[in-house]
């Protein structure tokens, strides 16, 4: 199963490392997964869950936790 790195997720939204930092610390997205040595990754559904987050954030969708 393919695993994708911060920097890959970042490239890949058009967005920086903090924002995604952020929106992770304020509960906007699901935590990121750690490996053995502490180092985020996220799998493709979490890719997914990401990308639609970041949809409603754009169009000013206002959710809940």
């Amino acid at each position: 199963m393919k695993i994708f790195t911060v920097r890959e997720v970042v490239q890949s939204l058009g967005i920086n490392r903090s924002q995604l930092y952020y929106w992770e610390e304020v509960g906007k997205i699901p935590p990121a997964r750690r490996l053995s040595n502490g180092k985020r990754y996220y799998l493709p559904q979490d890719l997914e869950k990401i990308e639609e987050k970041l949809r409603n954030i754009k169009e000013g969708v206002n959710e809940h936790k």
